[in-house]
């Protein structure tokens, strides 16, 4: 009898071992983010790291990093609107 229970607490511990390392939420990798557009709060909602206010500060978006040169390929319309801004980000209308 004593062999039984030893084997049933055995394999007990063993499946308390493969469900406590199924899922590990603390590592890997971190979520995407919000995508281009999208309404934020902090830098760190928006894939690109950048969440700033538009619409005379009445919204903040998800917006990234263009210059001049590169806002047509950087910014696409929609959901832009195909300009980047003096601070050097994507502009919405």
């Amino acid at each position: 009898m004593l062999p039984r229970v030893v084997l049933g607490l055995a394999l007990a511990g063993s499946s308390l071992t493969v469900f406590g390392c199924g899922s590990d939420s603390g590592g890997g990798t971190p979520d995407a983010g919000l995508v281009l557009g999208a309404s934020c709060t902090l830098n760190s909602d928006c894939a690109s790291g950048l969440c700033e206010p538009f619409r005379q500060a009445t919204v903040h978006l998800c917006t990234k990093s263009c210059t001049a040169a590169t806002q047509a390929s950087d910014c696409p319309t929609p959901p832009t609107a195909g300009t980047c801004t003096a601070a050097g980000y994507c502009n919405f209308n």
